[in-house]
């Protein structure tokens, strides 16, 4: 298997497990309304109330980079990049949150695939694929 498709494997993978993630609320109607209730919770203890906004902002320049990726666009890498770094580094402030072990196995799989293409982009001849 070449560079090329474990990179487009991973990519792939990890853009639909991160939509996955973001609409994982699709399954809540199955469950019974406390547990429901519970799930839905999230912010307690956040240093400051983040608004909501921002939360999709981070999705929709997710999902951008992962279209930029696709397409081999140079300047989509640095997109990608600050997108996972500027999730990192807004994750401890957003106070706790109640999540299924079913999205936290769904979103580590996405991030560690994501990692693994954002790798590839940058340490193996892919990098000169971009444009």
């Amino acid at each position: 298997m070449g560079v090329i498709h474990s990179y487009w494997i991973a990519l792939t993978i990890s853009a639909v497990f991160f939509m996955l993630y973001m609409f994982a609320p699709w399954a809540y109607w199955t469950l019974e309304p406390g547990m429901q209730s519970l799930l839905s919770y999230g912010g307690y203890g956040a240093l400051f109330e983040i608004p909501e906004w921002i939360f999709w902002f981070q999705v929709v320049i997710a999902f951008v980079g992962y279209i930029g990726m696709v397409l081999f666009r140079k300047s989509f890498r640095l997109i990608i990049v600050l997108s996972t770094v500027f999730s990192l580094l807004l994750s401890p402030i957003y106070g706790v949150s109640v999540i299924t072990g079913i999205e936290v196995f769904i979103i580590d799989i996405s991030t560690l695939l994501a990692g693994f293409a954002i790798a590839l982009l940058f340490y193996t001849r892919l990098n000169e694929k971009f444009y």
